[in-house]
Formats: C-alpha cells, structure tokens, sequence
C-alpha cells in the first residue's frame, strides 16, 4: 500500500488560487485589444496577487506550516485534557465543575494540586472569592438564564 505525501490544507488553496489566477491572465490576455483600460489594471491586480503567492511560498516554506500547524494541534489537545483534569480537581475541592477559570489559572491550580493538595486547600477559597466577585457571579447568571435545560431548576 502506497502511503500519499500529507497535502497541507493551505498550500492546496493557494496553488488552486494560483490555477485560477492564470487562467484569468490567460483569458485577460486573449481579449487584451478589446478590453478598456479599467479592465487591464484588473489584469494586473491578478498578476500582483499572483506574485504575493510566490512570495508566501519562498518565505515561508512548507514543512515550516506543518510543523505549525502540528504545535497548535498539540497544544488544543494539551488544553483539553488540562480543563479535564481542572473539572475533577476542582470538584474535589468541593467547587462545582466549570470553564470559567483562565487556562493559565487552571494549570497552577492542577500543578499545585498534585505537588501538594494541602496547599490548594488553604488558598482556593480566597482564589474562588476574588475570582467570581458579585460582577462575575452576575454574568455568570445571565449565561445560565438563556440555557433551556435549565428552566425547570430552582431559581437562583
């Protein structure tokens, strides 16, 4: 079985870009003589751009946008399993799961957790309390009063 090369995304649009581009220029030089001159600066416009992808190409080579793309993938699938382990750890300090917690917060919560759970304890209190101010607590409320599933629940 014959394994194809990986085609990124990107550069598959661009060189479609770039195919339809020519054949504009291909066309626009076919009927050049009978076109005004508002249509020759759009012939040109469509060389510029096709000029810009060349660039792109030179400048940024493609092992370099998959290697990008690659680090992003990795930190998505980072994050999700970061605010996974947030859910069960803040649960356990008796506080009700949520997403609502900077990503970077909810790290050091994690981080600290797992060094030293005392040590969580004695600070998640006082995190919690100048974390969801009166202002949080609000708007926290205005998201969940437009959730429908939630219209049956005891009134907050």
């Amino acid at each position: 079985m014959k394994i194809k090369p990986y085609k990124n995304p990107l550069i598959a649009a661009i060189e479609k870009q770039n195919k339809l581009i020519k054949h504009s220029i291909d066309l626009a030089n076919s009927t050049k003589d009978i076109i005004p001159p508002v249509f020759r600066e759009i012939r040109e416009s469509a060389i510029a751009v096709g000029n810009v992808d060349q660039i792109i190409k030179s400048v940024i080579p493609q092992y370099k946008i998959q290697d990008t793309f690659e680090k992003i993938r990795k930190g998505i699938k980072q994050t999700e399993e970061d605010m996974e382990v947030f859910q069960a750890t803040i649960v356990e300090l008796g506080y009700p799961p949520h997403y609502d917690v900077d990503i970077r917060q909810m790290r050091i919560i994690i981080r600290d957790f797992i060094e030293d759970k005392k040590q969580v304890v004695e600070y998640i209190d006082e995190f919690m309390a100048w974390n969801y101010d009166n202002t949080a607590i609000y708007e926290m409320l205005i998201k969940w009063e437009g959730k429908p599933f939630l219209d049956k629940r005891i009134q907050i």
